[in-house]
């Protein structure tokens, strides 16, 4: 308010015109992640608030025609295989069906009946659990129709290898729709003779047909599938904001032996400036990063997996559930926050709604340290 005013005046579409990234040297861009180490390159092309950083014939919100006026996506792609990277594309699109509903809690800029062709489309209320898979409301057809298509734009005119997923197309309603995307792009890549890897968290993507990603976090032990874990040089951000908390590159080069030794790697993120600058504290962990790796890259790449991993007592905790109690149907009906209230009271804080079956309510509980240890 004090910098902008009000939201009924300067809203979140306000900020693209100051978004330019007239430094943006997608060259200079591809030459550090190289000296860093890097193998892959997996640049953001929607977030959750709907803008492409690629040009696009389905949206006039993109960086082709706004803010940067450049096809962002596109110049990465071409310095990072000239480089001989492999480029893959983050989708976090779906999560849009939610990420400007709280704005017609109060006077903004965002209409209560947004048309598709706005940016704030369709700026509905966020789910009451959103790690659930059946959270209402849940995505429409009309809204996963422009989610699918717009992923298929993607993988047309950019042919990434690895197609990179947020959390939430784990929802019930998009299962249909993944099968579809995952049959395209699979499809996709025989006619043009390419290899490409699908990313997906949690179980939303068939077992074995997609790769599992773990954001922040790592596996307990060796797995004899191949995994990934994503995770940023900031403690506190994924994006460029004053006074970020960065991680020591040693902290994240211990992460990177320790994932690799368990059959996993690593996709490490870097938030960039608003004029396209990388900046010099994560330049810096880069630069740290690819100082080990030029020494020691023969242990990490093209490796496999031995028989055991680690070294000493310590160990990535896991959690194991011991405990999943059902509410009848009398509660079904109670609000998700009262009925959580009400286990946690009963249980602990830690206790967690998992979904919902029939009629009831279904929640885990973590074990007690004396339990029996189960899978990781």
């Amino acid at each position: 308010m004090k910098t902008y005013g009000p939201q009924k005046e300067f809203g979140y579409k306000d900020f693209i015109p100051l978004f330019r990234a007239e430094k943006f040297d997608p060259a200079a861009w591809a030459e550090l992640f190289q000296r860093a180490g890097a193998r892959y390159v997996v640049p953001v092309a929607e977030h959750h608030d709907g803008f492409q950083m690629y040009q696009s014939k389905l949206s006039h919100w993109n960086a082709g025609e706004m803010g940067p006026k450049r096809d962002v996506v596109g110049q990465l792609k071409a310095a990072v295989e000239d480089r001989g990277m492999t480029l893959g594309v983050s989708s976090h699109r779906i999560e849009h069906w939610f990420f400007m509903g709280e704005g017609r809690k109060f006077d903004s800029d965002v209409p209560e009946n947004a048309g598709r062709d706005d940016l704030y489309w369709p700026a509905m209320p966020i789910p009451e659990n959103t790690d659930s898979i059946t959270g209402e409301p849940g995505p429409s057809k009309e809204f996963l129709n422009d989610w699918l298509v717009r992923t298929c734009e993607l993988i047309d005119n950019y042919h990434p290898r690895i197609l990179y997923f947020d959390w939430w197309i784990q929802h019930v309603n998009a299962k249909p729709y993944l099968k579809k995307l995952a049959a395209y792009y699979y499809n996709r890549a025989a006619e043009w003779g390419i290899e490409v890897a699908l990313n997906c968290k949690y179980d939303a993507f068939l077992f074995g047909t997609a790769v599992l990603d773990i954001e922040r976090g790592q596996m307990a032990d060796i797995k004899p599938y191949f995994w990934q874990t994503d995770t940023a040089v900031a403690l506190n951000s994924w994006g460029y904001t004053e006074g970020n908390q960065f991680r020591p590159a040693g902290d994240i080069i211990q992460d990177l032996v320790d994932i690799v030794s368990k059959n996993g790697c690593l996709l490490l993120n870097v938030g960039p400036k608003s004029d396209g600058t990388i900046s010099q504290e994560d330049t810096q962990i880069l630069m740290e990063i690819g100082d080990w790796l030029a020494v020691n890259g023969e242990a990490i790449y093209d490796t496999h997996v031995w028989k055991t991993f680690g070294e000493g007592p310590t160990q990535v905790l896991r959690v194991v559930y011991d405990l999943v109690i059902i509410l009848l149907g009398y509660a079904f009906g109670a609000p998700f926050a009262a009925v959580t209230l009400a286990m946690a009271f009963l249980l602990g804080p830690a206790v967690s709604l998992v979904g919902k079956w029939l009629d009831c309510w279904i929640f885990l509980r973590p074990a007690s340290p004396d339990s029996k240890k189960g899978p990781a």
